[in-house]
């Protein structure tokens, strides 16, 4: 009988260990749940502020940045007689001096504009140049077309049509729908980049 006791109180000790061991292992789970809670939860508001961040960055780096499309170039190549290698000397007009000062406030500037003649066999080399060293992605025309182009349109409409001023019919000689014309050309005209 004495062991049938002994017997009996073993077992019940093992069972309340059992249920101590359970118990703990049930509170634990409860802990290792609730740790996982609140890990979701920082990792959840951490990628939210992360998102605000890039937001505001991108809003912020999109409003501080202007693309200057014009004809006044910031930089003027020469190319003396006889020399193989054109020279860049930066521009000091009204318009490079009003965007110059942009660029002093923290504007980010990128000018697209015609750099001037320059044969075939040079455009790549001046393209990355002026690029790399002053922030201009060139457009290259042919003399006639340019010629076409600033003088006609640029100074007989669209300065016109900006400034007020009136100008009886604003035509452009030689803009016809024919594919030939110099402002169907100009307009069919495509960069590469």
């Amino acid at each position: 009988e004495e062991e049938d006791e002994e017997d009996e109180e073993e077992e019940e000790d093992e069972e309340e260990d059992q249920y101590r061991f359970q118990t703990q292992e049930a509170e634990m789970l409860e802990q290792l749940q609730e740790l996982h809670r609140q890990l979701a939860s920082r990792r959840a508001f951490r990628k939210q502020q992360q998102q605000a961040r890039q937001s505001t960055t991108s809003s912020n780096d999109e409003s501080g940045k202007v693309i200057v499309c014009a004809v006044h170039k910031p930089v003027c190549l020469e190319k003396p007689h006889g020399v193989d290698a054109y020279t860049y000397r930066v521009s000091h007009g009204g318009l490079t001096s009003a965007v110059e000062s942009l660029e002093r406030c923290g504007t980010r500037v990128r000018w697209v504009s015609w750099p001037g003649h320059v044969d075939a066999t040079s455009r790549e080399g001046v393209r990355q140049r002026l690029d790399e060293e002053h922030n201009t992605r060139p457009v290259f025309l042919e003399r006639d077309l340019a010629a076409v182009f600033y003088e006609r349109f640029c100074h007989g409409t669209l300065w016109p049509l900006f400034h007020c001023i009136p100008s009886p019919g604003l035509s452009f000689d030689g803009a016809s729908s024919s594919s030939s014309s110099p402002l169907v050309q100009l307009s069919q005209r495509r960069t590469p980049g």
